[in-house]
């Protein structure tokens, strides 16, 4: 069991009560708040629910447009407001998935169509039209076939059983829902009250002597048996039983009712007799087999309950449908009232969900797709289990920037400097094309190595220098990973001139074989309740090609504040490690010291915490066998390059001037045409 029973924190960290406890916005606004965490828990909803169905079925929140789920596609609600409906929320996920793979929605949807004409006329005899007795073999059906689908899942995947226990226990098992089945509320034979006692058969407050037939219903869904079920058809028949039972007591009760009223009259009292008797046997054969036979019937009959329902008999009617008050509260009995027709909702499939906008729904698209995750930083330097949620964006594309949700935006601010690094980025690369040269030396008249059949003769001659060894010399493999402060600091030349040497290393590598690099951004969201840290990858040239540079780089620019040491930790795991044939070097541009604030959690990332937490992390990524090479972009005498050293190290850290940032690239150069 997770921290307080709640097993969505598994995917949200330590903060998800705060991420989700914004009381003071609405739904829609929580929902434009958290995209990124929303984002989150979808993609761990949709791999809970392709687990499960074995199948790659969309999971989408609910939006204005569409808040069921069709067949087609999981819709959950953005309602997350406390951790306890969010487990709720992947429940009713899996529910729906597994219908979507269990069910037959063509015999739903035909359903009308496979109802045998005698129910209908009995039916017809409770006051009933064609269409509420399709509504009542509808809800029966979805009823018994929840239960057949939910046994699949709590048999095939036992470990999602705690969120089916909350999904259960939000809609079905609340204190209201018991002391309804408690008391002696919905026990007169009516449509409604049939419909809540059966609907919450599951429920160990059933009350099975609460209504006539009730205890024959329950044998016949038989719930400890319900796998007997093998698919949606065998569930119909279960209702088309269940109807049966139900329309022959509320008319064996309306016949009593009228005999009560008509007592007086022995001759009616006696018509009213026979009358139950032949109704018995009609609901007892009824059925399946008669229903050519009382198709014309049927029909009559509908038509003919029309006309008694308007003609006076409209009061009996709409009273049969209602479950009566019993020994509940006016207050109490209006609640469950409410909670019923929600549970009705939800067992047709009708249960409105809480919806975010299209728009909002289109940030959390462009999120996914840029394969975004929310990852827990900087745990042990603020108190006891407290973190900050560091957004990790690991594909910049083109849906970041039109949806709005990339925080450092901005048209072509950066073209000319991007420009730039792609004309300096063919002369390095031309430069750079020695690296892929191998060059073999041979040593011959040796004492060890492979023989040199050239020398075998003098074997004989006492010659023991027969052997040779080849040496081959030839660079290693480069990895290179460029981590660019995109704080609002380095506006101007600096952010230019550091787009420029990021564009002209990332040129070469794809010239040159045996060089790759990444280029990392790091800044923070632009939410403004609650900004996050936040670091992109906008470049890695094991998968891209240079014209996503050419795309998207000209629309970038320096925005936010620079929470460094935490933006490492986030995605340090993606580093690459150094091999007997590579070497890696992690690449740091910064114009001051790591700084960060955040109101909501009340945590202050500045100063002695922000230095001593950066530069653990630089210790890690050294200790990874990555070499750290560090540039502060600014002046020799600033308390910020002070601090810098402390954080990279004094050897590491390099200082280069604000109105030369080129010398990075001399540097890397160099470095790339060093021999080991």
């Amino acid at each position: 069991m997770k921290k307080n029973g709640v097993h969505s924190r598994f995917w949200f960290g330590d903060s998800f009560d705060r991420s989700f406890a914004k009381k003071w916005l609405s739904p829609a606004e929580q929902a434009a708040q958290n995209i990124y965490k929303l984002s989150s828990g979808r993609k761990a909803i949709a791999n809970f629910v392709n687990i499960v169905t074995g199948k790659p079925i969309p999971v989408s929140f609910a939006t204005d447009d569409n808040s069921y789920t069709d067949g087609k596609m999981v819709r959950i609600g953005a309602n997350v407001t406390k951790p306890e409906d969010f487990d709720s929320v992947v429940g009713c996920a899996l529910h729906e998935g597994t219908h979507i793979v269990e069910s037959d929605f063509n015999l739903l949807k035909t359903l009308k169509d496979k109802i045998p004409n005698s129910y209908y006329t009995l039916g017809a005899k409770v006051g009933l039209k064609r269409n509420e007795v399709h509504e009542l073999v509808k809800i029966i059906l979805n009823y018994v076939e929840d239960r057949r689908i939910d046994n699949i899942t709590f048999t095939n995947s036992p470990g999602y059983r705690p969120y089916y226990h909350r999904f259960y226990d939000r809609y079905f098992y609340s204190d209201d829902v018991n002391k309804g089945l408690k008391s002696d509320s919905a026990t007169d034979e009516t449509i409604d009250s049939y419909l809540f006692r059966i609907i919450n058969m599951h429920n160990a407050n059933t009350r099975l002597d609460a209504l006539k037939g009730l205890n024959e219903i329950f044998k016949l869904i038989d719930l400890k048996h319900i796998d007997r079920l093998k698919n949606t058809g065998d569930a119909l028949m279960v209702a088309f039983k269940v109807v049966k039972v139900i329309l022959s007591n509320i008319e064996k009760k309306q016949k009593e009712n009228n005999q009560s009223k008509d007592s007086g009259d022995s001759s009616d009292n006696n018509s009213g007799s026979g009358s139950d008797d032949n109704s018995d046997s009609g609901s007892g054969s009824g059925g399946d087999s008669d229903s050519d036979d009382d198709s014309d019937s049927g029909d009559d009959s509908g038509s003919g309950s029309g006309d008694d329902s308007g003609s006076g008999s409209g009061d009996d009617s709409e009273s049969n449908k209602k479950m009566n008050q019993g020994s509940l509260s006016d207050a109490d009995f209006e609640k469950i009232k409410e909670i019923f027709d929600e549970i009705k909702k939800l067992v047709n499939g009708e249960l409105k969900k809480e919806t975010i906008s299209d728009k909002v729904n289109k940030k959390i698209d462009s999120i996914d797709s840029s394969g975004s995750n929310v990852v827990p930083t900087g745990s042990g330097s603020f108190g006891k289990n407290k973190s900050v949620e560091t957004i990790v964006i690991r594909d910049m594309n083109k849906r970041l920037f039109d949806n709005g949700t990339l925080p450092m935006a901005y048209p072509n601010y950066s073209r000319n400097a991007v420009n730039a690094g792609l004309r300096l980025g063919k002369i390095l690369g031309k430069k750079l094309k020695v690296r892929s040269e191998q060059r073999d030396t041979i040593f011959n008249r040796q004492k060890v190595g492979k023989i040199d059949k050239r020398m075998i003769h003098s074997i004989g001659f006492g010659n023991e220098n027969i052997f040779q060894f080849k040496e081959t010399d030839m660079f290693k493999a480069v990895n290179v990973h460029i981590s660019i402060d995109a704080s609002g600091s380095m506006g101007g030349k600096k952010w230019f001139d550091s787009i420029t040497m990021a564009v002209s290393v990332c040129v070469a590598a794809e010239m040159v074989p045996n060089l790759d690099v990444q280029v990392s951004f790091r800044t923070t969201t632009a939410d403004g309740s609650e900004r996050l840290p936040y670091v992109i990858i906008g470049y890695d040239s094991r998968k891209d090609k240079l014209s996503k540079i050419k795309e998207l780089w000209p629309n970038i620019y320096p925005n936010g504040v620079t929470p460094e040491g935490l933006c490492f930790e986030a995605i340090m795991k993606d580093f690459l490690r150094p091999t007997n044939d590579s070497d890696s070097y992690f690449v740091n541009i910064s114009d001051g010291q790591p700084s960060y604030y955040n109101y909501l959690q009340s945590i202050d990332y500045s100063g002695t915490t922000a230095i001593n937490h950066t530069k653990k992390m630089v210790n890690k990524i050294s200790r990874m066998g990555i070499e750290v090479l560090a540039y502060f972009v600014g002046n020799e005498g600033s308390s910020s390059f002070n601090a810098f050293k402390t954080m990279y190290g004094s050897s590491k850290s390099v200082l280069i001037d604000m109105n030369n940032v080129s010398q990075i690239s001399r540097t890397l150069n160099k470095l790339f045409l060093t021999k080991n």
